[in-house]
This record gives structure tokens, C-alpha cells and sequence, in this order.
């Protein structure tokens, strides 16, 4: 495809609004911006092209609000000729619904029930059961008070998304909440956690998607799916869509290596990005979970206006977390405030799976020792308490996950592109329990 194919796409997509096909014209407005995106990377002024490109995903924006008020007009139409023949007379309804029920009588069949949905109509039943696939059904009673610890990021993120929701008339103009936020950091701190737990309590559809979710043995089918998956999220909002390893499906673009369909899957995605919140009535919101923040494409990180970093927990909240597990499970031990206080020490860099894992080997030890001691079937009652023995024996097995200059990457990351979160008070919980 050449810049000559853009132009005519484009000039058609104009000829089309300018006629009132507004529908029509969204199509060959994103066709053509692809386009435009496949040229813009051998182009030898790309910023020219650039500048072209925002300026039609502007005129592509507004013709879907033309489509949307002339679909709602429609509708209004529609429903207007509902009540005028609502307002038969009683004599000509009697006989009409008498007629009907004889014809209904003869004709006994199953009864249909109206969707109570929506359905796009370009999206294809095959891609929507795949996308649909996706959606998971979040259990009551997960918030952010599940998470231990990281309570400016709580607070951050239940301003960002949780309070315009609740009181949309104070979010309004400059105070617009944002469509898309990215967390970032090394695995096993909750990532995906917060993401259920926000969906959790905005009472949203929750998708959860990865690069499996969105390729395809098919030509073209990448593309499709991402189109249908927005199409989805779309019909059944307030719906979030959340990306995992979202650097496997949006890295940075224009390699050597770089697959053609996997070019255009992330061009498609880009569209739809710009394309979530035209609508001010749309409550579609996207959040995106990564390790490795730095492959993003540059398009891509723009487009995430927040970017927070979850990183591993701090001193008082390991030891919230270890105190947590153990008690939760009913794990009898008999470690004082100076051993749990140790422990916390010597776990500095572990990840919240980290210590997880720790306080699974640890509250194994006291099985192994009765399992030596004792020739018969041992019962619960008979199991000592967890040591701090245990725990140290427990630190030779289980080791960290993430290593110190992974974790530096991630603090210069943070400090170049990632959301200050300073003054932002705490929310009062997690690690400072006691």
C-alpha cells in the first residue's frame, strides 16, 4: 500500500460524510489512517504525515459522534411511531389482540425474549464468543483493601477512576478522568489484582486479555479481534478492558524483525484507543499491566496519561503480609516481634509472591519434623509451631525473584515517565496495620 491509496481512502471517507454516510465514513476513515501509519515509517518526513494522521482521527472522532445523534435520532423516531400506534382505539386493539391470539394459538411455538444488549453489527459471532471468553466474573467483595501496602497508588488510582464514577458531576471539563493507566513493575506485587479489584468496585465488566487472547493462525484475524473486542466492551459497559504483558502485544514498532500482522494489530489498537471516550457518555476504561514498561512504543505510552509503579512492599508492609498469611490460615507459630521483625530484614527485595512462597516452605518445616518423629499418621492437633528456625531454613530454599539492578531499571523508568504521586495523602490502611 502507498500514500496514493491513503489519499483516495481518505478523499472517499470525505466524500461519504459530506453525504451523510457517516457509518460508511468511520470505516474508510480508520482504513485509511492505517494507511497513513504504514507510510509514516518510510517516509522521509515523517512529521508531516504525523501531522495528517491527527488531523484525520479528529475528523474521524467527529463523524462517529454524527453517526451516534443520528443513530439516537432514529431511535427517537422509531419510538415516537411506537406510541402513535399505541394510541389505537380500544375497539380496533380488542380485535387485533383477539386476532393475534387465535394466530398465536395455531402457530404454538417458543417464546423469544429481547437481547437486553446492543449487538454491533460488524462483529462476527466466531470473534465475539472469543472475545467473550475473556470476560471474567469478578467475586463479590474484592477491593482495594485485599492489597497490602502501596497506599499512595491506592489512593491514586481510586481518585483516578473509583470517585468519577461514583460522582460523575464533579469530573467534568479539565477534571475528565482518564480512558487509560498503566501499571509497571517487577512480577508477583498485585498488578492484575488491582486491576479486579478496581472493576470490583465500579461493579464493571471485566476482560481480561493477552497476547493469546488476540492472535491468530488467520491473516487478519488479529486486527478483527481487537475491533471486537472494543465493539464488546463497548456494548456492555461500564466495562475495563485489562491488558496483561501488554509489552508482548505493544512493543515498539518498526524492527527488522517485526511481523507485518502484528504491525497492524498495533496500529488497530492505537485507532481504538483514540477511539475509547469520544462518546462522553462511554465509561470504557483501559489498564495495562507490564514488566518490561521500557519495550512500550512510544504511540502506545502516550496514550496511558497514568503510569504507576508497583513496586515491591516495603518493610511494614512485608510485615503485615507475613503476619497476615499466617494468622489467616490458622498457622500456629511462636515467633515474637523480634523474630517477625528479622525476617522482614532479611527479606528486603522479595516480591509479595515472594514472601508467599517463604511462609509456604516455612510452615512445611514443622510437617517434615513430625513426619521423623512420629512412625504413625500424624493428626493436625499434633503439629508443633512454626519457628523462627523454620523460617531460616525457609530463606535457603526461597530466594528473590527479581534482582537488584532490575529493580534499579525499574526505579530510573519510574523517575523518567512515571505519574508523581507526591502529596497524594494515603489511604490509611494495609501497611500500617498493625
Amino acid at each position: 500500500m502507498s500514500l496514493k491509496d491513503a489519499t483516495v481512502c481518505l478523499e472517499q471517507a470525505r466524500d461519504h460524510e459530506r453525504r451523510g454516510r457517516y457509518q460508511a465514513a468511520l470505516k474508510l476513515y480508520e482504513k485509511g489512517i492505517r494507511l497513513l501509519m504504514d507510510c509514516k515509517s518510510v517516509a522521509s518526513d515523517p512529521s508531516s504525515i504525523r501531522a495528517h494522521i491527527s488531523d484525520f482521527l479528529e475528523r474521524a472522532e467527529n463523524c462517529k459522534k454524527r453517526a451516534i445523534a443520528v443513530r439516537l435520532s432514529s431511535d427517537k423516531a422509531c419510538a415516537s411511531q411506537a406510541i402513535v400506534k399505541g394510541s389505537l382505539s380500544r375497539s380496533s386493539a380488542a380485535k387485533r389482540i383477539s386476532r393475534d391470539a387465535d394466530l398465536n394459538a395455531s402457530n404454538a411455538g417458543p417464546r423469544v425474549q429481547p437481547h437486553t444488549r446492543r449487538k454491533s453489527c460488524g462483529a462476527d459471532e466466531s470473534l465475539r464468543s472469543v472475545i467473550e471468553d475473556e470476560i471474567i466474573h469478578m467475586r463479590s467483595g474484592i477491593s482495594m483493601n485485599d492489597i497490602v501496602g502501596l497506599d499512595q497508588i491506592k489512593r491514586a488510582i481510586y481518585e483516578a477512576v473509583v470517585l468519577p464514577r461514583l460522582q460523575p458531576e464533579l469530573f467534568q471539563g479539565l477534571r475528565k478522568p482518564s480512558k487509560a493507566i498503566l501499571l509497571f513493575g517487577p512480577p508477583g506485587n498485585g498488578k492484575t489484582m488491582f486491576a479486579k479489584a478496581i472493576a470490583s468496585e465500579i461493579e464493571s465488566t471485566f476482560f481480561s486479555i493477552s497476547s493469546s487472547s488476540l492472535t491468530s493462525k488467520y491473516l487478519g484475524q488479529g486486527e478483527k479481534l481487537v475491533r471486537t473486542l472494543f465493539d464488546v466492551a463497548q456494548e456492555r459497559q461500564p466495562s475495563i478492558i485489562f491488558i496483561d504483558e501488554v509489552d508482548s502485544v505493544l512493543s515498539t514498532r518498526g524492527s527488522s524483525s517485526e511481523h507485518e500482522a502484528s504491525r497492524r494489530l498495533k496500529t488497530e489498537f492505537l485507532i481504538r484507543f483514540d477511539g475509547v471516550g469520544s462518546n462522553p457518555d462511554d465509561q470504557i476504561l483501559i489498564i495495562a499491566a507490564t514488566n518490561l514498561p521500557q519495550e512500550l512504543d512510544e504511540a502506545v505510552l502516550r496514550r496511558f496519561a497514568r503510569r504507576f509503579y508497583i513496586g515491591n512492599p516495603e518493610p511494614a508492609a512485608r510485615r503485615y503480609l507475613i503476619i497476615s498469611l499466617l494468622e489467616k490460615n490458622r498457622h500456629v507459630h511462636d515467633l515474637s516481634k523480634n523474630d517477625i521483625q528479622e525476617v522482614v530484614k532479611l527479606t528486603d527485595g522479595y516480591s509479595s509472591s515472594d514472601i508467599t512462597e517463604l511462609c509456604k516452605e516455612a510452615s512445611m518445616w514443622p510437617i517434615r519434623e513430625l513426619a521423623l518423629i512420629k512412625s504413625t499418621k500424624p493428626h493436625v492437633a499434633d503439629i508443633p509451631p512454626i519457628k523462627m528456625e523454620h523460617f531460616r531454613r525457609a530463606l535457603l530454599a526461597v530466594k528473590r525473584t527479581t534482582s537488584q539492578t532490575s529493580l534499579d531499571g525499574f526505579l530510573t523508568w519510574n523517575r523518567l515517565y512515571g505519574s508523581n504521586l507526591a502529596g497524594i495523602e494515603s489511604m490509611g490502611d494495609g501497611s500500617s496495620r498493625e
